[in-house]
């Protein structure tokens, strides 16, 4: 059996990530899997020119980390077009959409070679849209209308939390039956060897926008008692960056930032590091989703400060695996962080989060929980 992802996605931040792990997951499984990205062949300039042309034109990425597009339908059927060239004699079983913009170019696609579409969801796009582009009743109607038909046309949605499954079995009753969940992940860390040495290194790692809250995370910091024993720092990117950076030179505060780092180059980093910070927004964006940097600081050994908002909290909680502090409170943040010059509590929550990835949270055992939708679905 053959499934092409098709994703629009690049970069090391988690949308990226979690193709990558769904691709290599799946080819443990025995199954072939190859990546299709349609969007990369189609000129930005030509998109431009053509949606004044045909006056019809919709924002294709939702301000996707801070980078404005704006596309049209036109977008979408030259996208498609392409695809369909691109899977030419290729024999696909299963087609995997990741995101919206993906699944958006499958649907006749789908109807024309009869191919199973999987529509994998990790974002509220929409709500995301509502927020940062203050976009329009209207607007939101047609980015509902067009997510409708993508979950309608899809023969299984994956989501990331019970949270997003719930949201959108209220917008979407009659498809509940087709959504899955399936969690974002880590993979363990063969052989870790943990140290607590003060200072303790602190971190955030992450995109930098707006339902992240990293801001807090910096405020944060000012209430630190005893700044000497804790390092702080700030690895990621995103369409914050400059108001972030902006806010440390401004304030001195005494934070640094490291840059941004593929994947295993980050890992590396986080193995020194002592605490995870996950801050976040309190709103239906952030208690849909499934942060994949939470699941990486429990791989690394690191305690999670989080904020009270979304399943990845509660599991924290449950497991014992860091201190849950309630959303956008920087001084709840900063207790968190110095909770932890106690070398008990620390290596009480570093080893349960070690633990849990190891046990029920590696992106192995999340995927390979889908063995058997893949097999319904391919061809026999």
């Amino acid at each position: 059996m053959k499934i092409g992802i098709i994703s629009y996605t690049s970069g090391y931040l988690g949308d990226n990530i979690r193709v990558t792990k769904f691709t290599e997951c799946i080819q443990s499984m025995g199954f072939e899997v190859e990546i299709f990205n349609p969007f990369s062949k189609i000129s930005k300039k030509n998109l431009i020119f053509q949606g004044i042309k045909h006056r019809s034109f919709i924002d294709l990425n939702l301000l996707r980390y801070g980078i404005r597009e704006i596309a049209f339908d036109y977008y979408y059927k030259t996208a498609s077009g392409i695809l369909q060239n691109m899977l030419k004699n290729k024999e696909i079983d299963i087609l995997q959409a990741e995101t919206h913009s993906s699944v958006n170019i499958c649907t006749d696609i789908k109807n024309k070679f009869n191919i199973p579409v999987f529509f994998d969801i990790h974002d509220e796009v929409v709500e995301v849209a509502k927020v940062i582009r203050k976009i329009s009743n209207k607007v939101v109607d047609l980015y509902r209308n067009q997510e409708f038909r993508s979950i309608k046309n899809s023969d299984a949605v994956f989501v990331v939390s019970k949270y997003m499954k719930e949201h959108y079995k209220k917008i979407y009753p009659d498809y509940s039956e087709k959504m899955i969940v399936v969690s974002n992940g880590a993979d363990p860390y063969l052989n870790l060897k943990k140290k607590y040495i003060k200072p303790l290194n602190v971190v955030y790692a992450g995109v930098f926008a707006y339902w992240e809250h990293v801001h807090d995370y910096l405020d944060a910091i000012k209430y630190i008692e005893d700044k000497e024993h804790f390092n702080f720092y700030l690895i990621g990117d995103g369409y914050q960056k400059k108001e972030i950076m902006d806010k440390i030179e401004k304030e001195k505060i005494p934070v640094k930032y490291l840059g941004l780092f593929p994947r295993e180059e980050l890992r590396e980093i986080l193995k020194d590091m002592h605490i995870g910070v996950a801050p976040s927004s309190n709103d239906i964006v952030r208690k849909v989703a499934s942060p994949i940097k939470v699941f990486e600081y429990m791989s690394m050994g690191m305690p999670v400060v989080t904020a009270d908002v979304g399943e990845w909290s509660e599991i924290v909680k449950k497991n014992n695996t860091g201190i849950v502090v309630p959303p956008e409170d920087p001084k709840a943040i900063a207790d968190a962080i110095m909770a932890y010059e106690d070398e008990e509590l620390w290596w009480k929550h570093s080893n349960n989060g070690i633990k849990l990835i190891n046990e029920q949270y590696s992106w192995e055992k999340i995927i390979k929980n889908l063995k058997p939708v893949y097999e319904r679905y391919s061809k026999r």
